[in-house]
């Protein structure tokens, strides 16, 4: 008897891992519900996705989430559902609660287990993309705001953009005191003395190191960068944009 249950499990191709729900760890697209499991690898690479989720395609212009508490996530490679969260503690392991461009915050790979952020931005903080606005650039100063603790004016640490926005040495325009910067970031030379590797929309620049003693600009706080060190190295504290430079509020290659 028992081989002939055997035989018919056989038979009918049952499966007792398939069918699982959106959100649930997964190997083969076999065993999800909707027939799709994003892998933890793909061509010997990790994706980002701890132990595999069962998703479901979608497109937020068109093809919706069937299921109630998912909501629509844009990749490079094409939409995915991911289970709704309030809190970290909402997601399994290998996922952080993230708000990367859907109606609420989803349980999104944890960018330190292997997913390429589109920003190339992690925050090994907390585990999420850090969105490239969120740097910098778009810092903004009161019109009325004392021009203090500016370590731009430290003796010539970011020499001022000339009238036409441009820069001497290759050396980028950015930043509310429209100040010259050095790119910097995998390929580039190491940041000149006093300043260290931070995001801005223009791609990763050298920023102002900052301390007690040497605050940031006005609009400015003073964090550890998100953009790794190079090996051997700890993160510089620099001046980043005041209100949430550390936390994701854009799609991360995510796989956004």
């Amino acid at each position: 008897m028992i081989r002939l249950a055997l035989l018919g499990t056989l038979l009918l191709g049952c499966d007792p891992e398939e069918g699982r729900p959106g959100g649930e760890p997964c190997a083969m697209d076999v065993q999800c519900a909707h027939d799709l499991c994003t892998p933890a690898t793909a061509e010997g690479r990790a994706t980002g996705f701890a132990n595999g989720m069962c998703t479901q395609p979608c497109d937020a212009g068109g093809l919706p989430c069937l299921d109630a508490g998912f909501q629509c996530v844009v990749f490079s490679t094409g939409g995915l559902c991911l289970p709704e969260c309030d809190r970290d503690d909402d997601c399994r392991d290998g996922y952080v609660c993230a708000t990367v461009g859907a109606a609420s915050p989803v349980c999104f790979p944890d960018c330190r287990s292997g997913l390429q952020c589109l920003t190339g931005l992690c925050d090994a903080t907390t585990g999420q993309c850090v969105p490239p606005g969120d740097a910098w650039e778009d810092a903004v100063v009161p019109e009325d705001a004392p021009a203090t603790g500016a370590p731009d004016d430290a003796g010539g640490l970011l020499p001022t953009c000339s009238a036409d926005g441009t820069c001497d040495d290759g050396g980028v325009c950015a930043g509310p005191h429209r100040t010259c910067h050095a790119r910097c970031g995998l390929g580039e030379p190491a940041c000149p003395p006093r300043t260290g590797c931070g995001p801005t929309p223009l791609g990763p620049l050298c920023l102002p190191l900052c301390d007690d003693e040497s605050p940031c600009p006005t609009g400015m706080y003073c964090a550890p960068s998100p953009i790794p060190p190079p090996p051997g190295e700890g993160r510089p504290l620099v001046c980043l944009k005041s209100g949430g430079g550390m936390a994701s509020e854009a799609p991360a290659e995510t796989i956004p």
